[in-house]
C-alpha cells in the first residue's frame, strides 16, 4: 500500500512537474515575443517581461509602449496595476488575448512593480523608404520629407494627417489637428524632419490603415526647407511616356496649363494642355472647382493610371491661355465607346472627348445622394453620368425617359 502511495505521488509529482513546464513554454518573455503574438498567434497566452516604458498615457487605464533589448510592445495598463511614466523600468505580468471574445486584441497587465528609472530607447533615425513593418513597428523613429498634404481627418474630425513624401515613398503622419492645421500654409510643399511613433496598424476599431507615423508632441517637428515662395514655377510634366511607375512617383511638382474640360465631384478635374495632351487632376483638399473652359495652371504630383501621367495633391489658379476652339459634340453609341479591339484603342481615344449619346433613364439621384450620378440603359451597356457640376438638371426627368446627354467622356482606370 505504501508503494503504491509513493508511486502515485510520484506520478503526480510528474504530472505537475509537466504542466508547470507546459506553463513555462508558454509565456512569453520580451517585448518582440508579445508583438509577434499579436501578428502570428492567437488565442490566450501569458507574460512575464522586465521593460522601459517608452511612452505612457496620462489616464488612469491606460495603453504603454514598452521596450527591451528585443523591440516595442503595446501593454494595457489600469488604475488597479497603476500607469509607470515614460522612463520607468518595471516588471509587468499579464495575459495576450486575441480571441473573438475580446472586442480588442490585448496584451493587459495584471502586476505591475516598479523597479527603478531607465534611459528612453533614442530616436532611429530613418529614410521614410528603409521603414520596416516588423523591424521599426512602436520604436521612435527621425524621418524627413515634403508634406505633400495636411488635413483633418475624413471620419474623426478630431484626429489629423499629413502626407510624408520622399522619392516615391508616401507616409501618413497621424496628429493632432489643432496644433497644425493652423500651420498648414507653411507646411505644406516644405521639406520637415520629425520624431514619431511608426506604426504598423493602429488601436482600435480602424484596424487596416496600413503603417503610419503618429506625430504624438508638435514640438517633434520642424521645418528644414521652406515651401517654395511660388509652387507654380515647378518644371512643366514631362512627356516621356515610357517612365515607369516609380519613376514618376519620384517626381516632385509638375506644372500643366491649359484648359478645363471637366469639373465634378468634389475634387476632380480634367485639363487639355495647349499641346493637346490630356491630364486627369485631382485637387488638393478645400479647392473650390474651376469652372469649365477656364485657362489655369494647375501644379500637383505626378502619379500614373494605365494610360497617362496624372496629378494628385494640385494646386491650381486662374491663366491667361487662349481661348479654346469650338468643339462639335460627337454623336455616338456607348457600344462603340466602351468596345474595343486588343489595344483597347477606342475607350483611350475617347478619354476627354465631347460626345451625344441617347438612352433610357434606369435611375436618377436625390439632392441627398453622395454622388449625383445618372444612370443612363443603352443596350448592352449602362453608362453612369455625373451631374454634380449642376444637379438640378435631375429635377424634371423621370425614369424610363429616353433622353439625349452631351458630355465628356471620362476613363477611368486605377
Amino acid at each position: 500500500m505504501v508503494s503504491f502511495l509513493r508511486f502515485a505521488a510520484l506520478c503526480l509529482a510528474l504530472a505537475s512537474g509537466a504542466l508547470a513546464f507546459a506553463d513555462e513554454t508558454n509565456v512569453l518573455r520580451t517585448a518582440s515575443e508579445i508583438n509577434r503574438f499579436f501578428t502570428h498567434g492567437e488565442g490566450v497566452c501569458s507574460y512575464d517581461i522586465v521593460a522601459v516604458v517608452q511612452h505612457s498615457g496620462t489616464n488612469p487605464d491606460s495603453w504603454l509602449i514598452v521596450h527591451d533589448e528585443t523591440g516595442f510592445a503595446h501593454l494595457w495598463c489600469s488604475a488597479e496595476t497603476g500607469v509607470p511614466r515614460a522612463g520607468r523600468k518595471a516588471h509587468f505580468r499579464g495575459t495576450v488575448n486575441t480571441t473573438l471574445s475580446q472586442r480588442e486584441p490585448s496584451a493587459v497587465a495584471d502586476f505591475c512593480e516598479i523597479l527603478g528609472d531607465a534611459p528612453l530607447a533614442p530616436p532611429l533615425s530613418v529614410k521614410l523608404t528603409a521603414l520596416d513593418e516588423d523591424k521599426h513597428d512602436l520604436a521612435d523613429v527621425r524621418v524627413e520629407g515634403t508634406v505633400i498634404e495636411i488635413a483633418n481627418d475624413e471620419v474623426d474630425r478630431n484626429n489629423g494627417f499629413f502626407l510624408l513624401k520622399d522619392g516615391e515613398c508616401v507616409m501618413p503622419v497621424a496628429f493632432v489637428p489643432q496644433a497644425l492645421i493652423d500651420r498648414r500654409d507653411d507646411l505644406l510643399d516644405a521639406r520637415v524632419r520629425l520624431t514619431g511613433i511608426f506604426q504598423r496598424s493602429v488601436l482600435g476599431d480602424r484596424k487596416f490603415s496600413g503603417p503610419f507615423i503618429n506625430l504624438y508632441a508638435p514640438a517633434k517637428l520642424e521645418i528644414i526647407e521652406p515651401r517654395p515662395a511660388d509652387p507654380f514655377a515647378a518644371p512643366q510634366l514631362e512627356r516621356k511616356i515610357y517612365l515607369t511607375p516609380r519613376e514618376v512617383a519620384r517626381l516632385d511638382r509638375r506644372t500643366v496649363r491649359g484648359h478645363v474640360l471637366a469639373a465634378w465631384g468634389e475634387r476632380q478635374v480634367i485639363i487639355r494642355e495647349t499641346t493637346g495632351r490630356i491630364v486627369n487632376a485631382e485637387l488638393s483638399e478645400g479647392l473650390s472647382l474651376p469652372s469649365v473652359s477656364t485657362g489655369i495652371c494647375a501644379v500637383g504630383y505626378p502619379e500614373t493610371d494605365l494610360y497617362r501621367i496624372n496629378l494628385s495633391r494640385t494646386l491650381w489658379r486662374s491663366d491667361n491661355q487662349p481661348s479654346p476652339v469650338a468643339e462639335n459634340a460627337e454623336p455616338c453609341t456607348v457600344d462603340r465607346i466602351i468596345s474595343s479591339n486588343y489595344r483597347g484603342e477606342h475607350g483611350v481615344s475617347y478619354h476627354g472627348k465631347l460626345v451625344r449619346v441617347t438612352g433610357l433613364l434606369a435611375s436618377v439621384p436625390t439632392h441627398e445622394s453622395a454622388e449625383q450620378r445618372l444612370l443612363l440603359d443603352c443596350g448592352r451597356h449602362k453608362l453612369p453620368v455625373d451631374i454634380s457640376a449642376n444637379p438640378r438638371m435631375a429635377d424634371n426627368l423621370l425614369a424610363g425617359s429616353e433622353i439625349e446627354v452631351t458630355g465628356r467622356c471620362l476613363l477611368e482606370t486605377d
